[in-house]
């Protein structure tokens, strides 16, 4: 396999599967296994859809360019603005709540080895040093980097899933009800956000049709593979009741997992797990931030520049206001929703009806992207309202 599609595969992998993952179960716990399945294969089909659309815009330019300068050029200044204000206040958000979490469990790993206490004030700046020196030497370099860590986690989540398959009850599977599934829907949609990474995958693939189809498309089955299984493990083995407490608590759901299968240690495994994925969606989001402020200067700042505009608005907002981002993070499904699933949907239409030229059409009629922008919206609604 072509090393950059690999890289570029997990790129996308490692962007969408997050420390959210352990939360998923808890959620849906209540809807029952077959439900949540079914609504994660769905929300996976949405977002491949939306995303191969990103990639037939993207096609329709020459050179390296991102999502301002395609809704600049389609759909024109305005929603360029609006773009980058929505793109802005999600990226920002979650590189800042990726800090913080990062930042956090380093200083735990820290002071259980070494009995020594990181200053709070430094939390965040250990991983921005680390991880943000990967962003700053380049796609190549986050790309080995991720593999790296992606091992990791898969390490753990090996781990996770050995250790609760042998307790897993096929009784706990009758559980179905559908009309609870709502309120996962926008944790759900999030959880399949990689289309921030797009633009920079289609680069890094040197604009090869072939090879940028297959790492979307792969790319995107690994966290439904990984979060399907998850959900059957979790749900096979913890009762509802507990999942129930485990959501109401702010609990991690590994340390019902341990309980009920007699071995501790999974929780130090979720702990390491929760690493790991983080910091493979740091790296994602962090690139694709980078990539994004690059497109919308032009170039006209390069290298440490851009490195302190990716970084410092978030390490400030973290050092400032340590839970100022939970309220937008809150509502990310709606940021997804419009970046991930409307913006897609608009630009390809736009971009059809005044004949762009490109080397590559996402399957799919006016119809397909008219209901693209329906279930967008209706995500969006879902999201307010739950």
């Amino acid at each position: 396999m072509n090393m950059k599609m690999l890289g570029s595969i997990l790129l996308i992998g490692g962007t969408s599967i997050g420390a959210g993952m352990l939360a998923l179960p808890v959620l849906t716990a209540e809807a029952g296994f077959f439900p949540s399945a079914l609504l994660f294969i769905a929300v996976w089909a949405f977002t491949l859809f939306t995303a191969l659309l990103i990639v037939e815009a993207n096609l329709s330019f020459v050179g390296e360019v991102n999502l301002i300068s395609m809704t600049k050029t389609i759909l024109g200044k305005k929603a360029s603005s609006l773009t980058v204000l929505l793109f802005l206040l999600l990226l920002y958000s979650l590189t800042s709540a990726y800090l913080a979490g990062s930042g956090s469990i380093i200083r735990e790993m820290v002071e259980r080895r070494f009995a020594f206490t990181i200053p709070g004030v430094l939390e965040p700046v250990i991983p921005l040093i680390i991880f943000g020196l990967f962003v700053f030497m380049g796609t190549r370099a986050v790309d080995r980097a991720n593999r790296v860590f992606i091992g990791g986690l898969v390490v753990t989540y090996i781990g996770l899933v050995a250790a609760g398959v042998p307790s897993v009850m096929s009784s706990r599977f009758t559980l179905q009800n559908y009309g609870l599934l709502w309120g996962a829907v926008p944790v759900a949609v999030t959880s399949f956000g990689f289309h921030i990474i797009i633009p920079t995958v289609v680069s890094y693939l040197g604009y090869n049709v072939k090879l940028i189809k297959k790492a979307v498309i792969i790319g995107s089955l690994i966290p439904l593979v990984v979060y399907l299984l998850w959900q059957f493990v979790i749900l096979g083995v913890v009762p509802v009741e507990d999942a129930s407490k485990a959501l109401a608590e702010g609990a991690p759901i590994t340390e019902a997992l341990g309980n009920i299968t007699g071995a501790p240690w999974i929780v130090s495994f979720g702990v390491g797990f929760s690493f790991f994925a983080i910091v493979t969606s740091f790296l994602g989001v962090s690139l694709a931030l980078f990539s994004f402020l690059k497109d919308g200067i032009q170039n006209k700042s390069k290298g440490k520049g851009l490195i302190i505009m990716t970084f410092l608005p978030p390490l400030l907002f973290v050092e400032i206001f340590p839970k100022g981002f939970i309220t937008a993070l809150q509502y990310a499904g709606v940021l997804v929703a419009l970046i991930s699933g409307l913006l897609p949907a608009l630009l390809v239409y736009r971009a059809r009806s005044r004949g762009f030229a490109t080397s590559y059409r996402a399957p799919g009629g006016k119809a397909a992207l008219i209901g693209a922008v329906l279930l967008s919206l209706l995500i969006i609604i879902s999201d307010i309202i739950a």
